[in-house]
């Protein structure tokens, strides 16, 4: 699975989407909500890409291994505790190469 960047998703303000078909996970570089009736368009950040990401990783395990059983409620969930996990314990993702160089240090 390659992750992929878009200018936009039309996707009603989404942030991101799993392709099983092109094996990617696309994620916007803006998205457009509206507010009041108005469209307004942000830059999403690195962190919302990250958080993004984790996001979709959890839709493509839940359609995978489980169904598609799960709400979107429970997907942000998880998402927020996996990517959570993953910024408090940066070194349990670290490669064996990166580890190896701070091992050095």
């Amino acid at each position: 699975m390659r992750v992929k960047f878009a200018g936009m998703i039309d996707r009603g303000g989404s942030e991101g989407s799993i392709s099983f078909c092109s094996n990617t996970i696309q994620l916007a570089r803006r998205v457009e909500h509206l507010v009041l009736g108005k469209k307004k368009r942000k830059i999403v950040s690195r962190t919302c890409h990250e958080q993004g990401l984790c996001h979709e990783i959890i839709h493509g395990l839940d359609i995978t291994y489980n169904d598609d059983t799960l709400t979107e409620k429970q997907v942000e969930n998880l998402s927020k505790g996996l990517y959570q996990l993953i910024v408090d314990n940066p070194a349990l993702f670290r490669t064996s190469k990166q580890g190896e160089e701070n091992d050095g240090k």
